[in-house]
This record gives structure tokens, C-alpha cells and sequence, in this order.
């Protein structure tokens, strides 16, 4: 049964990661920007907050990165990085689930990762004696990320908030009556 658990998780992986690049390959302009890395796995994070998401988000980025032609490692640590401490807010800070919640996550998680991603990009440029560009394009290209990622993510919330029910708040609610 673990290799068949195992197998599990590597498929998904594999999932996320062709829908990511048939997003990028086959939509229009605007459309392509979504990151759908990060949707997916900010989705199964607000599902069930888990070690394994940590797993699945190192798998993801680690096929990604074999296929960027940046610095090896910065965009899978950012990107680990900012589901850590995405996690970890959502846990302790903002424990409701809610539209605003789910979209504020989403954009501070993506403004967490594109700066990480950046800081270790001037680290990069810093050090290395090969240069790589930081200009207004990373800048217009994040801008489109976040803005269709972040109301794509509360958009599918809203619809499956009426499908799962531990999304749904009115559920917190009742469970809450019950206990008391």
C-alpha cells in the first residue's frame, strides 16, 4: 500500500505540473500568466494543511525547475518558502476561511514568493559574475500572476464552498453549536 500511496503522489505531482505547462504553452497572453503550481497547491493547503503538501510542492517545483533557465534552486525554495509561511499564517492567524481570506493568502502568498524569488535573483546577480535581468517586465509579468491568480483561487472557493462542506463557514458554525 505505500507504493501505491507513493505512486499517488507522484502522479498528482506529475498532474499539476503538465496542466502548469500546458497553461503557459497553449493560452493567450493574459491567461498563461495564472500560476497554476501555486493554485493547486494553495487549493490542497486550504483543504487539509498537512506535511505532505510541503512533499507535493517540492516534487512540483522541483520538475518546473529542471525546465527554467534561471538559477537553479530560486524559484523551488521561494516557492517552499512561501507555502511554509503561507501555512503557518493560515494556521495561526487567519483561521477563517472565508473569500477574503482565501484571496488575501493567495495575493500575499504570490507577493511572499516573487520577492523571495527576486532577493535571491539580486543574491544571484550579486555573486555571479553571469547576470540575470530584474526589469519591469518581471515586474508587469508578476502583476498579471497575481491578479488573475489570486481571483481564480477565491473564485473556485466560492464554488466549492457550496460542494465541501468544511469550506463552507455556516458548517464551522454548526459544529461550533454542537460543542457547546
Amino acid at each position: 500500500m505505500p507504493f501505491l500511496r507513493a505512486l499517488k503522489f507522484l502522479t498528482l505531482a506529475l498532474t499539476i505540473f503538465v496542466i502548469h505547462i500546458f497553461f503557459i504553452n497553449f493560452f493567450p497572453f493574459p491567461i498563461n500568466r495564472v500560476n497554476i503550481i501555486f493554485l493547486f497547491l494553495l487549493w490542497l493547503i486550504l483543504l487539509d494543511r498537512g506535511v505532505k503538501i510541503y512533499w507535493l510542492a517540492f516534487l512540483t517545483v522541483f520538475m518546473s525547475e529542471q525546465f527554467i533557465n534561471l538559477p537553479y534552486g530560486a524559484s523551488a525554495a521561494a516557492t517552499l518558502i512561501a507555502f511554509v509561511v503561507i501555512n503557518w499564517f493560515l494556521t495561526n492567524i487567519l483561521t477563517n476561511r472565508n473569500g477574503y481570506i482565501v484571496f488575501l493568502s493567495a495575493a500575499g502568498g504570490l507577493l511572499l514568493f516573487r520577492c523571495v524569488f527576486f532577493f535571491f535573483l539580486f543574491l544571484f546577480n550579486l555573486f555571479a559574475r553571469q547576470k540575470t535581468a530584474i526589469g519591469l517586465d518581471a515586474l508587469i509579468d508578476f502583476a498579471w500572476e497575481a491578479g488573475l491568480t489570486a481571483p481564480l483561487l477565491t473564485i473556485i472557493y466560492f464554488g466549492a464552498a457550496r460542494v465541501i462542506k468544511t469550506l463552507n463557514p455556516m458548517y464551522v458554525s454548526a459544529r461550533k453549536q454542537i460543542y457547546e
